[in-house]
């Protein structure tokens, strides 16, 4: 983990591929000019993969590539990239999304304008700019069966899975929420101090 000492710029994005260059490319070529408008740095970890997406990074010079020796787990992979990183801010961003003009300003302002916010979540659009659902309650049972049980397509648009998804609340809006998808964190870098880095025997592959 970096020291405070080497906290030096405002934002490190952290995205993780594994086979993903058919997404990589978009994915950079959104995030780059806003990242440099900020004085931020990218570094993209590829978890060992067979197409092209190391190739694809190496196509923005002021993108930092690592190649992992083994293949490793959404968690370790991603506390590399914090380990290495020198932002005040911390975003870890998929590589399958596109960051629209202005958002990692606005996540920066959010953070220095609540400054007991330890991490937070930007608002994910589907293709179409539906809203994709991110922010969860804590599992119960009937989420369990709504989520992953055999009904869970009777389910879909059940109040127990709207309730686990949290669609009950104004997503316009920033609010409390027990959980978020992995998709996009945007991570205050002292809370890591505090609280440590991602739990590693949580293991998905990404």
């Amino acid at each position: 983990m970096s020291s405070q000492d080497t906290v030096v710029i405002p934002l490190s994005v952290i995205t993780v591929t594994h086979n993903h260059g058919a997404y990589i490319g978009r994915c950079l070529t959104a995030l780059v000019p806003e990242v440099t408008a900020l004085g931020g740095e990218i570094l993209v970890i590829d978890n060992c993969s067979e197409d092209a997406s190391a190739a694809i990074a190496r196509q923005f010079p002021t993108v930092q590539l690592h190649l992992n020796p083994e293949r490793r787990g959404f968690s370790a992979n991603n506390n590399y990239g914090m380990a290495l990183a020198q932002g005040r801010y911390l975003l870890l961003l998929n590589p399958d999304t596109e960051v629209l003009p202005g958002a990692l300003g606005a996540l920066i302002q959010f953070m220095e304008e609540h400054p007991a916010v330890g991490l937070c979540g930007a608002q994910l659009l589907f293709p179409n700019g539906t809203i994709q659902p991110s922010p969860r309650r804590f599992p119960t049972l009937g989420a369990a069966i709504a989520r992953r049980s055999p009904l869970r397509r009777l389910l879909r648009q059940s109040a127990l899975n709207r309730r686990h998804l949290m669609q009950d609340l104004d997503h316009s809006q920033p609010q409390p929420v027990d959980w978020l998808l992995g998709a996009c964190l945007f991570i205050r870098q002292e809370i890591l101090h505090s609280v440590g880095p991602l739990d590693e025997g949580v293991f998905s592959l990404r």
